[in-house]
């Protein structure tokens, strides 16, 4: 009985999560990115091969996004730091501009899910957080995603 209840609230999570991503991916594909579909591959290793994670968000040159829909363990000041440290390890590795997005508890629309980043302002890193909305502003401005059309 408790393992069938266990079972259900993880595939509850792991419903809520899919559904936040691919809200997420139509977002952006509304605001200038046009081919950012839900990655839905996990990373693998074995003794002769590697397949990166391709994280939660693909489709869109030169970023990597990172999304939680958890309640508190994953929006807490704390976890975000965590997670937003991972996702600056992986994003340098590659390259890319690493991006954690967080879904804001009781808030139903997703342009307004807090995102996290590294920026460099006055030659300091700083962590920025702002709405999904308004970073992918910036990131426009930054010359990533489609160019508006005229």
């Amino acid at each position: 009985m408790a393992d069938e209840l266990a079972s259900k609230r993880g595939l509850h999570s792991r419903n809520k999560g899919a559904d936040f991503e691919r809200k997420v991916a139509r977002r952006l594909t509304e605001q200038g990115f046009p081919h950012a579909e839900r990655g839905v591959r996990n990373g693998w290793r074995t003794s002769e091969r590697v397949s990166a994670d391709p994280f939660d968000i693909t489709g869109t040159p030169g970023l990597l996004w990172s999304l939680k829909a958890g309640g508190p363990s994953y929006t807490s000041e704390a976890a975000c730091e965590r997670y937003l440290q991972e996702v600056h390890v992986a994003a340098n590795e590659r390259d890319l501009v690493g991006l954690l997005v967080v879904k804001r508890s009781g808030v139903s629309d997703v342009g307004a899910s807090w995102v996290h980043r590294w920026m460099i302002i006055h030659r300091q890193p700083v962590i920025v957080r702002m709405a999904l909305d308004d970073m992918v502003e910036v990131l426009r401005a930054e010359g990533y995603g489609e160019p508006e059309a005229a």
